[in-house]
């Protein structure tokens, strides 16, 4: 048994990494047996150009050019201004489906090992913070974005994405994708 959920542990991780081919528009989720199971998203948006399968040493995304980040999101038809965060990291602000959100790297500095990026909203909930139980409802079913209330009781959102060694712009496009059709089925989620 135990040998049984390494491996399946390990396959789930893989396909998150991009090991596997999987469908570009999917969210993994856990059905009630805990396996994976893959479930169509719809596009963020349907005019979003594809990058080339085949990218270049040089087209790696790999977080240490926010610059580049912010170019991808505006290639995509989005808007990207960069700043910085409260810890002074670079940080882009966009918006999606109606919802403000940033992408943060962290320890992406040209001499860091390893990189990575956390795409993130919240919601002020003015006191009526959602739910423990519903929070874990969403984190059971949903792999990729977590939620979790923070300490001032607003609702927040995330989803870290591991740059260490760049990953293709098509692999960084898919994942900016999968983020953007969360977040309305989130917001959805939330108001019901």
């Amino acid at each position: 048994m135990m040998f049984q959920m390494t491996w399946r542990r390990l396959a789930i991780g893989l396909l998150a990494a991009g090991c596997f081919a999987a469908p570009a528009s999917a969210q993994i989720r856990l059905n009630d047996k805990g396996s994976a199971t893959s479930e169509p998203l719809a596009p963020a948006r349907p005019s979003a150009p594809s990058a080339s399968a085949d990218a270049p040493a040089g087209d790696l995304i790999d977080g240490r050019d926010i610059e580049q980040l912010a170019a991808v999101l505006r290639e995509l038809g989005f808007q990207a201004k960069i700043g910085q965060s409260s810890n002074g990291q670079p940080r882009i602000t966009s918006a999606a489906q109606g919802i403000n959100f940033s992408i943060t790297t962290y320890s992406c500095s040209a001499d860091s090992k390893s990189c990575s990026i956390d795409f993130f909203t919240f919601w002020r909930m003015g006191g009526k913070s959602m739910s423990l139980e519903r929070i874990n409802d969403w984190n059971r079913e949903w792999r990729f974005l977590k939620a979790y209330n923070d300490k001032e009781g607003d609702l927040n959102l995330v989803f870290n994405i591991e740059l260490t060694g760049g990953i293709s712009k098509t692999a960084f496009t898919r994942n900016f994708q999968r983020w953007t059709s969360m977040l309305a089925r989130f917001d959805k989620f939330r108001q019901e």
